[in-house]
């Protein structure tokens, strides 16, 4: 997962994507790798792919509720709001993150609280 936040950091979402794809290809079916390519989707304007993942990450997270953490439910919902607007949801997205956040999504998609 390193060398793929690397990659991505450096502007390679693409090969990093490719990296996180090979892993679970290979039977890498842990969280991390799979938040990564939702991840790495949302970075790479994949917002249908993202919402992919996030609904098959929140569908395990459901059986392992003990194992996810407040804080890894937040970017999860941080990530389905953007989605959201980003594939013409906005009002969906908008009530997500105000019901989460207490925020609104002004047009330019910059948060303001």
């Amino acid at each position: 997962m390193l060398t793929a936040f690397v990659l991505a950091r450096h502007g390679y979402l693409a090969r990093a994507l490719i990296l996180v794809e090979a892993l679970l290809a290979l039977g890498d079916e842990g969280q991390g790798a799979r938040f990564a390519r939702a991840l790495l989707r949302f970075l790479a304007n994949d917002f249908v792919g993202a919402l992919s993942d996030l609904d098959g990450l929140e569908a395990d997270a459901a059986k392992h509720v003990r194992s996810v953490t407040p804080t890894v439910i937040d970017i999860h919902r941080y990530l389905r709001a953007r989605c959201y607007c980003e594939t013409g949801h906005r009002q969906e997205g908008e009530a997500m993150a105000r019901t989460t956040y207490g925020v609104t999504l002004p047009s330019s998609g910059v948060l303001k609280s």
